[in-house]
């Protein structure tokens, strides 16, 4: 799956994922009315979904990022992965299973739907596994499925949790659009929301 990186422009301002915001929304469906001018919303997810937007259009820059990585992937609507800067690194998450048997090496992210980090796919290279709240160390890490591998198997009742940079699952809104007259008097705008699996 491919993933974008995003960057508040708090490092050098060359980035080109500045002044991006968004908001937390709940996973609602509406249903068809019950009554004429009555509709029912049903919470599909205890966790809320975030809706990306740049309030006053892309910049060039923006515009030539995105629609590059948008292009060498081919993505219209299908999902890909986010590094949002604004979300804190998860810090010390319980593993399914939360204890080691001796024998398994292979761990999964939590699957609740309850759970805070139900929503979240591990980046690459910024996972630390830990066992017994000792680092432990990892063999792979499988963003798509949301796995850990350990390289030897926690021992038996042994807490297992890892720390990692988390990636939000998400896609565009709707597709990429020019909204103007000329270049000069207009703006690029984009809008993603997340999704919770694809």
């Amino acid at each position: 799956m491919a993933y974008a990186v995003f960057n508040d422009g708090a490092t050098d301002g060359r980035e080109p994922w500045v002044d991006y915001e968004f908001s937390d929304e709940p996973f609602v469906e509406v249903l068809g009315e019950r009554a004429p001018g009555q509709t029912e919303r049903v919470e599909l997810f205890a966790c809320p979904r975030r809706r990306y937007r740049w309030p006053a259009g892309l910049t060039e820059a923006q515009c030539v990022a995105w629609e590059a990585f948008l292009q060498a992937r081919g993505i219209q609507r299908e999902a890909f992965l986010v590094e949002d800067p604004r979300d804190p690194v998860r810090e010390l998450v319980a593993l399914e299973p939360a204890v080691g048997d001796g024998a398994r090496v292979t761990f999964s992210l939590p699957t609740a739907e309850a759970s805070p980090d139900f929503r979240w796919y591990p980046k690459q290279g910024s996972v630390v596994g830990y066992v017994a709240g000792v680092p432990a160390a990892l063999a792979s890490v499988d963003t798509d499925a949301r796995t850990v591998t350990f390289v030897a198997p926690p021992g038996v009742g042994a807490m297992v949790q890892a720390t990692y940079r988390g990636l939000r699952l998400v896609r565009l809104t709707v597709p990429p659009a020019f909204q103007g007259v000329t270049k000069r008097y207009g703006r690029y705008e984009l809008a993603i929301e997340e999704v919770l699996r694809d």
